[in-house]
């Protein structure tokens, strides 16, 4: 099992609003695609689009758009889920 197997149904930190108020779009992002897809946008300036935390896509354990996640959301790279993958630390179990 690997670490986001091991952590993301688990966790959702990145999803719930507790790391994040909000998450800009990038220029590759396709906001009708993903508005379709089930993301509120909001225009945070005349140049920025981004979509309020909690996310409409999590469904409390995982990305239900995950193939199809904005650019930023792919980029992600959570401190813990990186620890995990190097082995520096691995997920108890209860």
């Amino acid at each position: 099992m690997n670490g986001i197997e091991q952590l993301c149904p688990n966790c959702g930190l990145c999803c719930d609003s507790t790391l994040f108020a909000d998450v800009e779009l990038r220029a590759s992002d396709n906001p009708a695609r993903l508005s379709r897809l089930g993301l509120t946008l909001l225009k945070k300036t005349k140049f920025t689009t981004a979509f309020a935390q909690p996310c409409a896509c999590f469904d409390g354990k995982l990305c239900q758009i995950y193939q199809d996640r904005p650019k930023r959301c792919q980029l992600f790279e959570c401190g813990l889920l990186k620890r995990v993958e190097v082995g520096e630390m691995t997920r108890r179990r209860r």
